[in-house]
């Protein structure tokens, strides 16, 4: 189950657009349908506010993860956890390195997914593995190589 809440900053078909990304994005790797994901599209405000509160960073980010640890809920589904993208931030990027804003929404989207399924890249070699995972994933489903 997919669950996406967004802001004014957000429209329906940006929202359509993060769900169909999630969907393509967990073919690719060892889903189970009984998954559970939140996403929160947000605006640089909120983003702040939560990357204070989280992570003891004050400042803004493109994208933040919060795994659950496969915690089961009431329903018997396994919760994955959360992520929370903001779009004042996807907006800069995207001009600063000329991409489009479809491509870095759906790198993030793919970025956060693999936070919540373990994957880290604080370490070299993990980073290596992770991005490698996210080229993988986008290529697949028609996007470009966002590290070029």
């Amino acid at each position: 189950m997919i669950d996406i809440s967004l802001t004014d900053d957000w429209s329906k078909e940006e929202s359509l657009l993060v769900k169909n990304i999630l969907i393509g994005a967990l073919d690719n790797l060892e889903n189970q349908d009984n998954e559970e994901i939140s996403v929160l599209l947000t605006n640089d405000y909120e983003i702040r506010k939560l990357n204070k509160k989280y992570r003891n960073v004050n400042k803004t980010t493109n994208v933040l993860s919060f795994p659950m640890n496969n915690k089961i809920n009431n329903l018997g589904n396994k919760m994955l956890g959360d992520i929370v993208i903001s779009k004042d931030t996807l907006l800069k990027e995207s001009k600063e390195k000329k991409k489009d804003l479809e491509a870095c929404i759906a790198h993030m989207i793919v970025h956060g997914l693999l936070h919540l399924k373990g994957y880290e890249h604080q370490e070299k070699v993990d980073a290596e593995i992770m991005e490698n995972r996210e080229i993988m994933i986008l290529k697949r489903l028609g996007f470009p190589n966002p590290y070029l």
